[in-house]
């Protein structure tokens, strides 16, 4: 017997089906076999796993998140922020608030992620992100000038946030005429992601 359970608990995909089997009213085992699912590339069992947990226990504000993920990695941005606005208005929770206002943005809802970025502001501060977010359509609405205002200082503040940071301080550079040091900062940049890295490299390709 004692063999059996080793072989069963050999990785975290088995260890957490074999809890919801035995526990499936326990949304502490469904949100385990969720992340399970998306470390092993499930996306769709995942999701159903996400629903499950709230529809166990509506207080978990981490489950519609991870689930606004997914909808978000698929390109569903209106599902994302149909999950996300009932359980921002039911959770004091910036973390939520601030998934909002990044679902909306990438849906070019700008006036809402605005009013989205404003509450996560309420409740965790003036976090990196809240800037970044502001920035972001302060460019769109051709404002250069106001986005770079919003990031001033966050990129040396912050070097783990360079490759959200610098897209956007770079095109507001060249939008203000300073292509000099638009080029200074893209030479600077020592992107983390392999994304940062191709966008690095088209910044670079454009301003030669």
């Amino acid at each position: 017997r004692s063999a059996t359970r080793c072989r069963d608990w050999r990785n975290d995909g088995v260890l957490a089906r074999a809890t919801v089997a035995t526990s499936p009213r326990s949304w502490r085992a469904h949100d385990a076999l969720a992340a399970a699912l998306v470390a092993e590339g499930h996306l769709p069992e995942a999701e159903r796993e996400y629903r499950e947990v709230m529809r166990i226990n509506p207080r978990v504000s981490d489950a519609p998140r991870s689930l606004a993920g997914l909808l978000v990695r698929r390109g569903e941005l209106d599902a994302a922020i149909r999950v996300l606005k009932p359980a921002a208005a039911a959770h004091r929770d910036g973390a939520t608030w601030l998934a909002l206002a990044q679902a909306q943005l990438l849906r070019g809802a700008d006036a809402e992620a605005l009013v989205a970025l404003a509450r996560t502001e309420e409740l965790s501060g003036n976090v990196p992100s809240v800037r970044i977010g502001r920035a972001a359509i302060a460019l769109r609405r051709s404002d250069p000038a106001e986005a770079l205002r919003l990031l001033d200082g966050l990129w040396a503040a912050r070097p783990d946030r360079a490759d959200d940071v610098l897209p956007i301080w770079i095109q507001a550079l060249i939008e203000s005429g300073r292509e000099t040091e638009a080029t200074d900062a893209v030479c600077a940049w020592q992107p983390l992601s392999e994304v940062a890295r191709i966008d690095r490299a088209r910044w670079l390709g454009r301003l030669a």
